[in-house]
């Protein structure tokens, strides 16, 4: 965890997110991710995470949404691995601007895992959130879209998959409950 000048660990934030959905092979890699989300519904491909987000310095990320935060946990993808595949290291950005559309803005993620065989996978997503319409604010937070890529023993990588994960209302009520505010000693603070 990050200290302050007098030694003083700074705040944090941690909470736990759990998204499922379904992906496909058969979307190329400049496929659509709901066609891909689609075709892995119809062909039984799904794909869970049980992700936990942790931002060392809370006072940063509300300077800046951009201050990146480290991701750990694991997912699970029956048609890539029969086990959980174990994230090795991962990064989550709560907001940058999308440069494409006006006040619009995207969370990213992009995690690196490896299956109990050794095979390694890389997940990079992002939410679409708009400013504005409240009503969206539900799918905009709750929807990512998922590239998968497997990466070759070169760094080379190829695409796996495209689809689209959600957060449902219990994993909402789940991820709330597991929040956690880091080198605060009193709840009260």
């Amino acid at each position: 965890s990050k200290v302050d000048a007098g030694g003083v660990p700074k705040p944090g934030i941690r909470f736990t997110e759990h998204m499922a959905g379904s992906f496909s092979e058969s979307v190329g890699p400049d496929g659509d991710f709901g066609a891909g989300a689609a075709l892995g519904r119809a062909t039984g491909s799904t794909l869970s995470t049980d992700l936990t987000i942790t931002h060392d310095d809370l006072l940063a990320l509300v300077a800046d949404p951009r201050v990146p935060a480290t991701i750990t946990g694991q997912i699970e993808a029956p048609a890539l691995s029969a086990a959980p595949i174990e994230v090795t290291e991962g990064r989550f950005v709560l907001l940058t601007p999308d440069p494409t559309h006006v006040e619009t803005g995207n969370m990213l993620y992009r995690i690196e895992a490896r299956t109990k065989d050794g095979i390694r996978y890389r997940l990079v997503g992002f939410k679409v959130v708009h400013h504005g319409a409240a009503a969206d604010a539900w799918r905009d937070t709750t929807t990512l879209y998922i590239t998968i890529f497997r990466i070759h023993g070169s760094g080379s990588s190829t695409v796996r998959g495209r689809g689209v994960l959600r957060v449902s209302v219990s994993a909402l009520r789940r991820l709330l409950a597991s929040i956690e505010i880091l080198n605060v000693p009193r709840r009260l603070d």
